[in-house]
């Protein structure tokens, strides 16, 4: 249904098998998490390696739904950016000069560049000096090669490396190294609280049989 919602847009078909890409990875990680917690291998390990094993779970999980809810963002966010830049050549630029000229207080002049004719001179000015300055005609579809440039953008930034990966997997196993660092501690502090009982019980039966 994704594929024939977005029938004829090149670069969010590429967004979408990236993701996809992605999910499959994250999913087949999650599945042998699941098989190494149900098979024999961590019957020999102790408790703190298995419980590193869920964090583990659980973070790939929200790692995958934290992916989908970025690329449905940023598919959103590009999307309303073209139809706005369409809205702003709509624009007549007497009007957008009008608006301009009728604010006299230099306050309400920043003001007004939050608005939408202000954000339309904005994005004219820079359609003006990006063709100027790169000798194009003055037919040229900036808010057309804008779109293309976000959208390569998007491309490169769901491009997910390996390193991220091995950063994960370095995470994981740090959480599990402390949870059995805290553990090793706990139980070496009970061993001397229970040294000392015992040491404390012994000397006070020592004392007694003396007298």
């Amino acid at each position: 249904w994704i594929e024939w919602a977005l029938h004829g847009k090149e670069h969010f078909l590429v967004i979408v098998n990236k993701v996809y890409k992605e999910l499959m990875i994250l999913g087949l990680i999650s599945f042998l998490l699941f098989c190494s917690e149900q098979g024999p291998l961590l019957d020999d390990l102790d408790h703190s390696w298995i419980i590193s094993f869920e964090f583990a779970h659980i973070l790939i999980f929200f790692v995958g739904v934290s992916f989908c809810l970025f690329s449905i963002i940023i598919c959103v966010l590009v999307s309303r950016g073209r139809r706005s830049w369409d809205a702003y050549e709509r624009y007549d630029i007497e009007e957008l000069m009008g608006y301009f000229a009728g604010k006299k207080h230099r306050a309400l002049k920043f003001l007004s560049g939050f608005t939408p004719k202000g954000q339309a001179v904005q994005f004219r000015l820079l359609k003006h000096v990006f063709i100027r300055s790169h000798k194009l005609p003055p037919e040229f579809h900036f808010q057309e090669y804008v779109h293309n440039v976000m959208l390569n953008n998007v491309d490169q930034v769901l491009d997910v490396e390996w390193t991220s990966w091995l950063a994960v997997a370095l995470f994981t196993l740090a959480g599990a190294l402390l949870n059995q660092l805290y553990e090793w501690q706990d139980d070496h502090d009970s061993s001397e609280e229970s040294t000392h009982y015992y040491s404390s019980t012994s000397t006070e039966e020592s004392t007694h049989h003396r007298w």
